[in-house]
């Protein structure tokens, strides 16, 4: 795990920590289906964290519901951002400033630790770039984030192969898959870069991966 752009603070165990999930992971579930949407709301309490259950609405920080808190019930302390991770990262970070500011309503003196996974390291790190002055991040936690790119991408974009059995098993669902994918301006984001193959060398160049020497 990487500690980035950290001030040092060590955050009390009571302060808010935010799950910034990897792509294909961050849909919230309901009984009307999945969703992008939803502000903290109502806390759900385990023995060791008590989580925020995401709200019906968030079409606006009005939309923020912090009165069970306020009634002087228990206050959520792990918050899991839910996005659209076909989108651009600019637009899911712009999303994720005004969530923290929802995060804010719960605990107006405290920065958030963001603990975030594969393409939530990189919206993560989008949004404290975007906002050096008030992003409000005390630390942000990476795991697997792919900041030079994520090779098996390419191999989604060519085959469509990227959804686990029994699905992935259907008649059509890769072709259709892979339609979709082109689409998707997120998955585009995830691409290796120049740079990774330069690291990595001719070992991590997948097998459909076409290189071409100049003589």
């Amino acid at each position: 795990m990487t500690d980035l752009f950290s001030s040092g603070r060590r955050t009390p165990f009571g302060s808010p920590r935010l799950l910034c999930p990897g792509w294909e992971c961050s849909v919230r579930q309901r009984s009307t289906g999945p969703t992008f949407r939803g502000w903290p709301t109502r806390a759900s309490t385990n023995t060791t964290w008590t989580t925020a259950a995401p709200s019906s609405r968030r079409d606006s920080l009005s939309d923020c519901d912090t009165s069970q808190a306020d009634d002087g019930g228990p206050k959520p302390n792990l918050f899991v951002f839910p996005y659209d991770w076909r989108k651009d990262n600019g637009q899911n970070a712009d999303l994720l400033w005004e969530y923290i500011r929802c995060v804010r309503e719960f605990y107006p003196d405290s920065d958030v630790d963001i603990v975030a996974h594969s393409m939530g390291s990189l919206l993560s790190r989008r949004y404290i770039l975007d906002n050096p002055d008030d992003h409000y991040v005390n630390a942000l936690i990476t795991i697997g984030g792919p900041f030079l790119g994520a090779p098996k991408l390419l191999y989604v974009l060519e085959s469509g192969d990227f959804l686990d059995p029994p699905i992935s098993m259907l008649p059509t669902v890769n072709s259709t898959f892979k339609h979709l994918t082109h689409s998707f301006t997120g998955a585009h984001q995830l691409l290796p870069s120049r740079k990774y193959f330069e690291l990595a060398g001719e070992v991590a160049a997948p097998p459909y991966w076409s290189r071409t020497t100049a003589t």
